[in-house]
Parts: C-alpha cells; structure tokens; sequence
C-alpha cells in the first residue's frame, strides 16, 4: 500500500509538471556554453526543484512545424527571447511578449546540477528571479538571486537572519553593509541592493 501511494504522488507530480509549461514557444537566441548560437524557438518548462528534479531543460526547435529539442541549463550559458504572456488591458486579456534573458545557473556548490533564472539587473553582481514548482509539496514559488561574478548564486528568500547573512554576502562594501544594519535597505529592497552595489562598490 505504502509503494502504491508513493507512486500515485509520483504520477502526479510528473502530470502537474508536463502540463504547466508556457503555453506560447517565444522567438529567441541560445548560447550554448560551446561557443555556438541558436535561433528559433524556445518553450520552458516551468522549473521544479526537489531530489527527482534537479537538472532543468527547456525545448528548442528551428520552426513551429519542425520538431523540438530538449536543451539542459548545463550545457547553456544564456538564453535571449520574447516571452509570451497574456496581460490585462481595459478588463480584457490580451497577449503580449517581453524581452528576457534567461541564465544558466548551478544549483549546488559542485556544480553538478544547473538551472534557469531570469535576469532582472546585470552588473558586478546579478539579480536574477525565478518560478517555480517545489518538488515536495508541488507549491508555486518564486525566489529572488543575487550572483556576483566567478561566484554562485546567493538567496536570502528563505533565511531568518537576513541582515546577518546579506552582511557576510557583501562584506566586500562596507557602505552596503552599513545600509543593510541600519535597515535602509530590507530583504523586500532586491533591486535597490543590486544598483547600490554595482553603482557605489569596487
């Protein structure tokens, strides 16, 4: 009985993740990590982390009536597309695109598992956002990065001490860091962090 629940939750949890792509393929650019580009199409899956989740991909084809590809976050360095989405305007939903670049980011210090994030500041340190499906609990989240240059991806979404630990992260500009004591700046304050860092630190 207890292997037959555990593989109805895993069934179910496999039909909720094929079903909740994007529903539109975007018109964009990849750069593989090999040096090469391609053009064409790109549909993601929506992400989802847990133990049986953990390398992520996205689906690649040259035309719409061509078939598609599956291209893993390990083996891209970014990806630049139009984004379908449907937006309100005047009580009506319209569909819409928006320019966004997509990276490939490693999802543990060995660098053995990678995925994707939209890119929301670039700099000297990044922010970058990101959906998604936690794997244990299929819940949508959404996380806030921030990933400075050579280094891995920093998040303060899910830590209770957020002062302390955004103090250690960016030790290396005392006038953030004195910001951050004096709660000028607040876990809610991403954005403003990032420009802080990349317009007033060495």
């Amino acid at each position: 009985m207890k292997n037959k629940s555990i593989i109805l939750i895993l069934l179910l949890m496999l039909s909720f993740v094929g079903n909740a792509q994007y529903e539109e393929w975007g018109t964009g650019k990849i750069y593989l990590k090999d040096g090469t580009t391609l053009e064409g199409l790109v549909r993601f899956y929506y992400f989802v982390d847990g133990p049986l989740f953990s390398n992520e991909k996205m689906r690649y084809k040259t035309e719409r009536n061509k078939p598609s590809k599956k291209i893993a976050a390990k083996n891209v360095d970014s990806i630049n597309f139009d984004l379908p989405y449907t937006g309100r305007i005047k009580g009506k939903n319209v569909k819409r695109t928006r320019k966004v670049t997509f990276l490939s980011i490693a999802k543990n210090k060995k660098k053995t598992k990678f995925g994707y994030a939209e890119l929301v500041i670039d700099g000297k340190v990044k922010l970058l956002k990101r959906s998604y499906v936690d794997g244990r609990t299929t819940m949508a989240k959404r996380q806030t990065l921030f990933l400075k240059e050579g280094g891995m991806v920093n998040t303060f979404d899910n830590l209770k001490s957020f002062k302390k630990s955004a103090q250690e992260y960016f030790g290396d500009c005392p006038a953030l860091c004195a910001k951050i004591e004096k709660n000028v700046f607040r876990r809610k304050d991403a954005e403003k962090i990032a420009e802080f860092y990349n317009s007033s630190c060495n």
